[in-house]
């Protein structure tokens, strides 16, 4: 892991395209949670999910706590994750106590973190195949509908009704593909 340094605090942080691990040392504090709160807005942490490893933590104060529950709503607001892990037998009874694990998600280590981020990234992948496949099942029987009244008033189905359910399709395709993001 990479280290960086806010003032006089230390974290350590690895960046992929995709997840960001930051680990800070040291209890924290709210100073430290202060400095933490500027790393993790920095652009270098701009991944859409973010792990924060507490292992080398001794201990999390009230401003830490209220520092991740309103950092998980601005990061879900813009469609990024948070995942805590590590957690110190004390910091895991004062998440259970403000029932945190409801809002964060949590994993015992980076390893079970990253697997969870995964199963979740296929879940959506599923999802967005899924809307696809209905929005190809509504445009089969619009489709079907048209050659059916076309066939009722004695017309041939025109090339244009063909392509243009063609092109009803890709833009079925594109708004699930985005409703799945």
């Amino acid at each position: 892991m990479r280290e960086a340094r806010i003032a006089t605090h230390r974290f350590q942080y690895n960046v992929t395209e995709d997840c960001a691990i930051v680990r800070p040392d040291g209890a924290c504090d709210e100073k430290r949670t202060q400095a933490l709160a500027k790393f993790v807005s920095s652009p270098l942490i701009s991944a859409n999910h973010l792990i924060l490893d507490l292992s080398h933590a001794q201990y999390v104060e009230t401003p830490g706590f209220r520092w991740l529950l309103r950092h998980v709503r601005d990061l879900e607001s813009a469609g990024r994750t948070l995942t805590v892990v590590g957690l110190s037998p004390s910091v895991e009874r004062a998440f259970k106590l403000l029932k945190l694990e409801k809002v964060i998600g949590i994993a015992r280590d980076i390893p079970e973190a990253l697997e969870k981020l995964h199963c979740a990234r296929e879940a959506a992948v599923a999802e967005g195949e899924r809307r696809f496949r209905e929005g190809q099942a509504r445009v089969d029987a619009e489709t079907a509908a048209a050659r059916e009244f076309a066939a009722r008033a004695g017309a041939s189905f025109p090339d244009f009704l063909a392509a243009e359910a063609a092109r009803r399709v890709g833009a079925i395709g594109r708004e699930t593909a985005q409703a799945g993001d």
